[in-house]
């Protein structure tokens, strides 16, 4: 069979939220784009996750504008694309003093920085989340610029919006193996490509190696789980964290009062600083919880779940939530790249070649900020 060469104006490699996010901004822009996934669908972290667009965690300066940038294209990119986007916001619940005084210093200048939140009482959070909470909350941190989306459903349905009326063509169970600009080959496909855009996720092996292998990149595993229960709550409860989500995010590592909480939390919770948890519980449309997450690092990622860790995960949740009679419905490992050094990687590898990658935990945050500065870029 003879191979029969395709001209687009920009290639992506990699399906998941951040290789469509690109496809998108570009095809927005008028660009032609085609899209090569090595899967059958998106079957990585872009579907493995709580489905959370998340200001509140990203440090003051590019990534919080960045996140704030995504979370308004997100909006109008429901609309458009049809799937369901809940502005449900968040609360992080503060069990102890040294939590609440993480809260106030970074309560302090938050609105300067570009954080839309407020810091409320013990009764307030009562009022709020109802007998859930136990009494020895002291207060939370509420935000309103949380949003959550079904990542399976908003993930198909932006590849059926690329397809069906920005003309992208998707080709999905292609492995791009080999790069020569200007031309891209997967098996007995090849395209002739003025940009490619890699985002393949956590798979280092294929493109380019020696390139990531210099870099101090990461795979990150995390367990998470679907929980039933006999709350009643709605779809719009905040997505509840707690106390170790001080220790997670970027957001909070300029409070001062931070190292205190860290020598309690290192001594109460140490199991769970181990194995990198911090609490997250979000209500799904089914009305179950989805309940999260662990981290571990490393070059490699064995399959299992190990069931203390989610032992673990529910015993931190109960501090500052409880859910009745819970049984766990199903169980996951996600898999994502982390830039150690940076809050992602991003290289043009060769010339025309650019490689966007280790956004972390916050892909679903970042994606479309990130592309819509990188397709600004190209027009320049």
């Amino acid at each position: 069979m003879e191979m029969q060469t395709q001209e687009t104006d920009i290639l992506v490699v990699g399906a998941g939220i951040i290789g469509l996010a690109h496809a998108y901004i570009a095809a927005k822009a008028g660009y032609k784009v085609v899209v090569v996934e090595k899967d059958m669908q998106s079957t990585g972290a872009s579907v493995r996750n709580f489905g959370l667009i998340w200001p509140i965690g990203q440090a003051p300066g590019t990534a919080l504008t960045m996140a704030l940038k995504s979370r308004e294209i997100w909006q109008s990119l429901s609309v458009e694309a049809g799937f369901w986007l809940n502005r449900n916001g968040s609360m992080l619940l503060a069990c102890s003093e040294e939590e609440m005084n993480v809260l106030a210093e970074f309560y302090e200048n938050a609105y300067s920085y570009g954080y839309n939140c407020k810091i409320d009482s013990a009764q307030k959070v009562k009022e709020k989340l109802g007998n859930y909470v136990p009494n020895h909350i002291k207060g939370a941190l509420s935000s309103t610029t949380e949003m959550k989306v079904n990542p399976l459903e908003a993930v198909a349905a932006i590849a059926k919006l690329l397809t069906e009326k920005y003309n992208v063509q998707i080709v999905y169970g292609k492995a791009v193996s080999r790069i020569e600009m200007p031309y891209v080959l997967a098996g007995r496909y090849m395209w002739k490509a003025k940009k490619v855009f890699m985002c393949s996720g956590d798979e280092f092996s294929i493109l380019y190696p020696e390139t990531f292998a210099k870099q101090n990149m990461l795979k990150c595993k995390l367990q998470m789980m679907k929980v039933k229960a006999d709350n009643n709550v709605s779809e719009n409860l905040p997505t509840i964290s707690g106390g170790l989500t001080l220790m997670h995010y970027a957001s909070f590592r300029h409070c001062m009062s931070l190292e205190e909480l860290s020598n309690r939390l290192h001594q109460e919770s140490s199991e769970a600083i181990k194995q990198g948890i911090h609490v997250l519980l979000s209500a799904s449309l089914d009305g179950e919880f989805i309940v999260g997450d662990s981290h571990i690092y490393g070059n490699s990622v064995d399959p299992f779940i190990d069931e203390q860790i989610n032992t673990e995960i529910l015993v931190q949740l109960e501090k500052v939530y409880h859910l009745q009679n819970p049984q766990i419905t199903k169980r996951w490992i996600g898999v994502y790249a982390k830039h150690s050094d940076g809050l992602f990687f991003r290289d043009e590898v060769e010339d025309g070649v650019h490689i966007i990658s280790g956004l972390g935990g916050n892909g679903m945050t970042l994606s479309f900020g990130l592309a819509e500065e990188n397709i600004r870029d190209l027009l320049k």
